[in-house]
């Protein structure tokens, strides 16, 4: 008999849309994980993996940038 183990998957921040974010770097300033950077005026994601789920980010984002979602945990 074949056992198939699903991909183990947990809530975290998925995607800053780059048309919403200003730049304001709050974001980056409430992630307690660091998990969230600043390039070219623009926050991205740089460590996904190791958002907390405190979802500070999400919360805290004038303009609703930023989207959580399932994702693989590696």
């Amino acid at each position: 008999m074949v056992t198939m183990s699903l991909p183990k998957r947990k809530l975290a921040i998925k995607n800053i849309d780059p048309y919403r974010c200003i730049g304001c770097t709050v974001c980056v300033q409430s992630c307690m994980s660091d998990v969230i950077r600043m390039k070219g005026g623009k926050a991205y994601i740089a460590y996904q993996e190791d958002c907390s789920q405190c979802f500070s980010c999400v919360e805290d984002c004038p303009r609703e940038a930023i989207s959580i979602g399932w994702i693989e945990e590696h």
